[in-house]
């Protein structure tokens, strides 16, 4: 008889280890949970206050992490090095005692209007505003730079050719050449209130605002001159 209650104490006493053990695991799994919403939570908030995203997609969350519920207002800051758009992490922190850090992947969108071509543009293309058209698109999906207004590519010209709808970049662009080495320009002066102009050779090529030398047919000297217009420069006196 002894030995039967004893054993019924042995079982009783395993199936409530068992139940304590199971219940513990439900509540580390609900912490987790709620943990895990506040981090997903927080994250989002800060990225569209703080950082003015557009769009926030939160990755997934190291599963072997057991964070508790934070009883604080959780922490939000972007690392040092960390992007403000694009793919980038951000670090949440709970300040409880003892509290715990975790740093979460996100990708962070943000929209503005910019610059494209409105039909296939080939090399060597002088951009005019009958080329262009302002589009809104993902700024995170740009990786070469862009521009957002159009009075900026005006007037530059295509390094290598851009299809229709394609963002115009920087990196594409260049001052367009308004005089080239070996033109014949015009050289323009000043004199007490008088426009004197003269034929010159250009030496070099040059940009609109940009300093070439150029060689005077009459005199032969050579001089500093300001391009100012297509075979255009100016002496300042």
């Amino acid at each position: 008889m002894q030995t039967s209650v004893s054993t019924l104490l042995k079982r009783l006493a395993s199936t409530v280890v068992a139940a304590i053990l199971c219940l513990l695991t439900v509540m580390n799994t609900a912490y987790a949970s709620v943990a895990s919403q506040q981090i997903r939570q927080a994250a989002q908030t800060f990225a569209l206050q703080k950082l003015a995203a557009d769009g926030v997609k939160i990755g997934p969350l190291d599963t072997r992490l057991r964070l508790t519920a934070c009883s604080t207002t959780l922490r939000v800051f972007l690392p040092r090095g960390a992007q403000s758009i694009g793919q980038s992490t951000l670090g949440v922190q709970c300040d409880d005692i003892p509290g715990w850090k975790i740093y979460v992947p996100v990708r962070l969108s943000q929209f503005a209007r910019i610059v494209v071509a409105k039909q296939s543009l080939p090399k060597g293309t002088v951009i005019g505003p009958e080329d262009i058209e302002m589009i809104k698109q993902d700024l995170s999906q740009l990786r070469y730079g862009h521009f957002q207004s159009a009075e900026a590519v005006v007037g530059m010209q295509l390094k290598r050719p851009v299809r229709r709808g394609g963002p115009l970049s920087p990196g594409n662009l260049t001052p367009r050449l308004l005089v080239q080495r070996g033109d014949i320009v015009t050289i323009m002066a000043k004199l007490k209130g008088l426009t004197v102009r003269v034929k010159g050779s250009a030496l070099a090529d040059g940009y609109r605002g940009q300093a070439i030398r150029v060689k005077n047919q009459r005199s032969k000297r050579i001089v500093q001159a300001e391009v100012i217009g297509p075979g255009i420069v100016r002496v300042r006196l």
